[in-house]
């Protein structure tokens, strides 16, 4: 075993490794803009292991070992330096990082994106797999090491700001006291002015009160020194000239926010006051309430930043706000601080009364925030949910607890479901709860691949609660045979691990044991897919410049609900390109693909899903993930629906994104009956009642609007259209036109009001057109626009009382059948302006970018299509 002398050495030079390899990291991300996940969550993981690593230097460094327990945990903090460094020393040999900092222009950019397919190799996860479990190791031996340091510190960091403000208090008290003495002291002079007692050069009381004040400032000055003495930094403070930033700790304005609360006290010097005597809690009590409202304007300002209507007078934290736009529409303040990863916020949000248990209006789980943490893998925002009290076994609308929700292939996922399973405070989880599919969290981990997740749900470890390997979903599957079906790359790992526990005799609803099964689904029908794909990608978010890249990986699924596609035709979406700029905090650190329509074929699918492999179909892809102009995509299964049958691939393509808008945008949103596309009668005349007018009928969304209003029973369509797309909308089914090369809108509606007044008025182009959209829309009419707030756009002169909406379309694959009936009984269809190659794809983003299109522009991802 090495010295203490080697000991701090070998400490010294591994925190000086990993320094550099972090900071390295740190500012090519910063500088080049692009950072997959992988890239980023290594950079933090090294952060963080720094920050470790500067603590176990300074310790080695300050103190000699001098008990035999403590000699033990000395010796094994040295065992795992040893580890770490030859990991990091592998991780610089493998990364190069040096070589990027050094190359200039093209040649960096070039050598980055070489160096971001490593992140996603299997010895890269590996290396980074190891230092994560070494820092936790690290951390929990240097706090046994610690732990009595850090009482001392932590009382001292908690009682001196509240010395400060008692004494800060009593001096204003004091003086106050003193004035007021003054004050009586004057009248009584007054008073008693020919008394003789008032002829001496004091006043009775004076003389008390000097040797008062005297003692006074004794007191205050001794106080003074007393907190100063008190003031002394933690012993194993992180340095700031050593402190390495982790680039996912950022937030958008420059706040840090750090991977754990702990993380955060100890570089702004604050601990937590838990371990700290509850019998000084009640000094909290006599403050005053300065601290609450700068922590309450804090919060009020962090929120009127999000968007939301902060100046309402009831305005809190755990609500769902219908004024808020649409991108927080159904998120609470609360939810929308674990979207954003905001800590700080989320912490000083949990510190006011509020209802932990509010729900997340998305229509499809409604996560309460502990079930949105998990899901989000973000285990610090777990970790102050559950001290506050949430519900360990809250489950969302399918049924999914938070152990669910974090199964995931990542390394994050398995320390919130440490976290749920370790946490006294969660002792209400059942860790063989089933979701609506009967499927447990066991079920997950085997369909994604997490071996570790795996071993930890199945093993016993130190008397934790451990899953049922033999626990059966509604197909009578249990996780052993959802991972001999899969399709996932470790495949083999997986079902080695899962056999060690699992009864091979039990058999599924189709009588099959899990031998069948394995013979069933043997290597021979397993697809091979390749490593890597050719895929459109948008390197800087600031520029529409688009490049091919064939080195992209296929993607694999990680989540529950993840289908594996094979793409056979996408189309471009006029204004995507600049989405992570409009919408930073939705759109995410998402892989730069674009081509949210999706046409393909499915390859690989949750079990109990509804689809499978070969199944051909459609969908749109949300826009925070990666788009479909690749050869695989990831969609969801709430996204999908079976294509028409009808239909070209081409065809099929041009459809999703156009025809979800038009058709939400008419019926969930303007108020159509849509039982009036099946034929309701009822609901046809209803709707024949209704005037409407579409803004850009001839466009992508337009045409589809004008056909599905026709469908539903609408007599009088208005189309506004250009000159030359004027008998093109009519053939679809507009009753009359507006063109707008002639004559604006308004000046249309204005020449005859009571005629050119309509009940629904649906814009497609936004500004400048929105904006006189307003003329035409009657008094209590409803004005939908899918580009802007037509709020925001109303005319001055304007003053009539009209339901404004602005939306952004839901990818709901259950609209998308009603679209699929529709298509395939040849009531609609899509209208295509061009079809190119995915070799073309500039020509295709560039046409639809212009606006000079007739319908939609199609990239086709496969040949011979």
């Amino acid at each position: 075993m090495s010295s203490p002398l080697d000991a701090a050495g070998l400490a010294i030079a591994t925190t000086e490794l990993c320094r550099n390899l972090a900071t390295g990291l740190y500012f090519i991300i910063r500088e080049i803009r692009d950072a997959s996940k992988d890239a980023e969550i290594m950079q933090d993981t090294l952060a963080a292991l720094h920050t470790r690593l500067d603590q176990v230097r300074a310790l080695f460094d300050a103190n000699v070992p001098q008990s035999p327990l403590e000699k033990d945990y000395r010796n094994s903090i040295d065992r795992t330096l040893e580890n770490i460094h030859r990991d990091l020393s592998l991780l610089t040999s493998k990364l190069h990082i040096d070589v990027i900092l050094e190359a200039k222009g093209s040649k960096r950019l070039e050598a980055w994106y070489v160096l971001q397919r490593k992140f996603q190799s299997d010895d890269i996860r590996n290396i980074k797999e190891r230092l994560a479990g070494s820092e936790e190791l690290l951390q929990s031996h240097f706090e046994m090491l610690s732990m009595t340091r850090d009482e001392v510190t932590d009382f001292k960091a908690f009682v001196r700001p509240i010395l400060e403000k008692l004494l800060f208090h009593a001096t204003l008290t004091e003086e106050r006291q003193r004035y007021q003495a003054a004050e009586s002291r004057s009248i009584k002079r007054l008073q008693h002015v020919t008394n003789a007692l008032g002829t001496g050069n004091t006043f009775p009381g004076e003389e008390s009160d000097f040797e008062y004040h005297d003692a006074f400032k004794t007191w205050k000055d001794k106080s003074e020194a007393m907190i100063m003495s008190i003031a002394d930094p933690p012993w194993h403070q992180v340095s700031n000239s050593n402190y390495v930033p982790s680039i996912r700790n950022e937030s958008r304005d420059g706040a840090s926010i750090l991977p754990t609360v702990r993380d955060f006290r100890e570089k702004n010097g604050m601990y937590p006051s838990l371990r700290v005597t509850p019998n000084l809690s009640h000094v909290e009590e006599i403050l005053d309430e300065s601290l609450h409202q700068d922590v309450t304007e804090d919060l009020i300002n962090w929120c009127k930043e999000q968007g939301f209507p902060v100046n309402v007078s009831n305005f809190r934290y755990d609500l769902i706000w219908e004024a808020a736009p649409v991108a927080l529409k159904g998120t609470s303040p609360m939810h929308q601080a674990i979207k954003t990863n905001n800590m700080v916020v989320l912490e000083k949000m949990l510190s006011r009364d509020c209802n932990i248990e509010v729900r997340l209006e998305d229509g499809s789980q409604d996560p309460t925030p502990l079930l949105l943490a998990g899901s989000e893998l973000n285990a610090v925002a777990v970790k102050l949910l559950l001290t506050k009290g949430a519900k360990a076994d809250a489950t969302d609308r399918t049924g999914k607890t938070g152990l669910h929700l974090c199964q995931s292939p990542k390394f994050e996922g398995r320390r919130v479901a440490k976290l749920l399973l370790g946490d006294s405070r969660a002792e209400a989880l059942d860790v063989n709860a089933q979701d609506q599919f009967g499927m447990t969290a066991a079920h997950i981990a085997a369909r994604v691949g997490d071996v570790k997740m795996l071993e930890y749900l199945l093993l016993d470890q130190y008397g934790k609660k451990v899953a049922d390997a033999n626990a059966q979903q509604q197909d009578g599957s249990t996780p052993l045979m959802v991972a001999l079906k899969s399709n996932i790359a470790n495949k083999k790992q997986v079902i080695d691990v899962l056999s060690r526990c699992s009864d091979l005799s039990i058999k599924n609803k189709n009588g099959e044991d899990a031998k069948e099964v394995a013979a069933k689904h043997s290597p021979k029908d397993v697809r091979n897919l390749p490593a890597t794909m050719k895929t459109v990608l948008q390197p800087d978010k600031h520029s529409h410049k688009l490049i091919l890249s064939s080195q992209q990986p296929v993607p694999t699924p990680s989540h529950p609900q993840d289908v594996l596609v094979k793409v056979h035709a996408t189309c471009p979406c006029k204004g995507e390109l600049d989405w992570a700029l409009w919408a930073p905090e939705f759109i995410g650190d998402k892989i730069p693909i674009p081509g949210q329509d999706l046409a393909g074929t499915v390859v690989s699918a949750p079990e109990n899903s509804g689809f499978k492999p070969d199944d051909e179909v459609y969908a749109r892809i949300e826009a925070n993930r990666p788009g479909a102009a690749a050869e695989y995509v990831l969609a969801r299964v709430s996204e999908l629906a079976i294509r028409p049958k009808n239909l070209t691939w081409a065809e099929t393509a041009a459809s999703p994104i156009s025809a979800l808008t038009a058709y939400q945008g008419l019926f969930t949103r303007g108020g159509l009956d849509p039982k009036a596309l099946a034929g309701d009668e009822a609901a046809r005349e209803k709707n024949g009642k209704v005037r409407v007018l579409i803004n850009g009928s001839a466009g992508g969304v337009g045409s589809w609007a004008v056909q599905l209003a026709r469908l539903a029973g609408v007599k009088t369509i208005a189309g506004v259209v250009g000159t030359q797309n004027i008998d093109f909308v009519r053939q679809l089914g507009a009753t009359e036109t507006i063109d707008y090369k002639k004559q604006s809108i308004g000046e249309w509606a204005t020449q005859d009001p009571s005629s050119r007044q309509f009940d629904l008025v649906f814009d497609c182009i936004g500004l400048p057109s929105l904006s006189q959209t307003w003329y035409a829309v009657r008094e209590g009419g409803t004005l939908v626009s899918v580009c802007a707030p037509p709020e925001q756009n109303r005319p001055e002169d304007v003053k009539k009382e009209v339901n404004s909406i602005f939306f952004v379309i839901d990818p709901v694959g259950k609209d998308l059948e009603v679209i699929t009936k529709l298509l395939e009984a040849g009531q609609i269809k899509p209208h295509i302006d061009s079809v190119v190659g995915l070799d073309d794809f500039e020509e295709a983003w560039e046409k639809v970018e212009s606006g000079r299109t007739k319908g939609k522009v199609v990239v086709m991802v496969m040949k011979d299509e």
